[in-house]
């Protein structure tokens, strides 16, 4: 339940992503990279809600998906994701296991 709750700023990041792409200018991209104030205030929303975030990890990964909504640079957010994700697979007691999670997490570019 906790790694759900997690998840929230993250997806309601990706949907200001999906939206402020989608702006005026007829394919996506809108106005050359410039956010608008409604990107900025849902930006800052997220931002609001990723810091109530107690986990470092998936705070951090909160944080970078939030700022991708406003910069479309999405390598933060996946390197962010995939330490966490390495993090987490660490906890796993089973070894074999433990080594496919890992191997699994540094599969995400």
């Amino acid at each position: 339940m906790r790694r759900n709750l997690t998840i929230v700023p993250t997806l309601l990041a990706a949907a200001v992503l999906a939206a402020g792409c989608g702006g005026g200018g007829g394919g996506g991209g809108g106005n050359n990279g410039a956010a608008t104030p409604q990107v900025n205030n849902a930006v800052s929303k997220c931002l609001d809600q990723a810091k109530k975030i107690n986990n470092a990890d998936a705070r951090k990964t909160a944080e970078a998906a939030c700022n991708a909504a406003k910069t479309h640079d999405t390598e933060k957010v996946k390197s962010a994701a995939r330490q966490e994700c390495i993090n987490l697979s660490k906890k796993i007691n089973d070894a074999q296991a433990r080594k496919t999670a890992e191997e699994r997490c540094k599969a995400i570019k």
